[in-house]
């Protein structure tokens, strides 16, 4: 079955459509490093964001558990609570599930499933800045699909496994700028 017989989808507003006005609502932009974050599920406290200033009412806002696909890098994720009210911009697509489908098992499909990866990657255009597009996402087959409790189970597997390896990164990636000071004061010591 198509990927649009389980999902509706929804493209983000380009950002060139609304005029910056500084005394009007703010909305933070969802950013590269907010859907890393979501993907993993950590946050890391020192990232930067810009914002948007309009009154215009048809912004794209995310909401807690919405399945964003980044037409920049082909991959999806889940909003996190702390990334609510976010805008996305037309570089990713919302993802609406309509029928039996798991938000989580839809994320491991799209980032990890061999056929999906494989439909998505010779949809590619681009000759300078290659983009995932709408339309290919439209046309993705998805695989046979397991009883709701197994797609379940799949998705949280792979959401604990990627967050497992994110904290191992980062704990691997501590432990390296201590060993870096440690070597600096014996190097000033010296």
């Amino acid at each position: 079955m198509k990927l649009t017989h389980y999902v509706k989808l929804e493209a983000g507003k380009p950002v060139s459509r609304f005029v910056d006005e500084p005394d009007a609502t703010t909305y933070p932009f969802y950013l590269q490093s907010n859907f890393d974050d979501d993907l993993v599920g950590m946050n890391h406290q020192n990232a930067e964001n810009r914002f948007l200033h309009t009154s215009k009412e048809d912004v794209s806002l995310t909401k807690a558990g919405d399945i964003l696909f980044n037409l920049m890098t082909g991959q999806a994720s889940l909003v996190s609570p702390s990334h609510t009210g976010y805008y996305f911009s037309q570089n990713y697509v919302r993802l609406t599930i309509k029928k039996e489908l798991d938000p989580k098992f839809l994320v491991y499909l799209l980032n990890e499933n061999h056929q999906v990866r494989r439909s998505l990657i010779a949809s590619l255009q681009g000759s300078q800045v290659i983009k995932f597009t709408v339309r290919a996402l439209r046309e993705v087959i998805l695989p046979k699909l397991p009883k709701l409790t197994k797609q379940q189970l799949i998705g949280q597997i792979y959401f604990d496994q990627l967050r497992i390896t994110a904290l191992k990164k980062r704990q691997a990636e501590n432990q390296k700028i201590k060993r870096m000071n440690e070597l600096k004061e014996a190097v000033d010591h010296a």
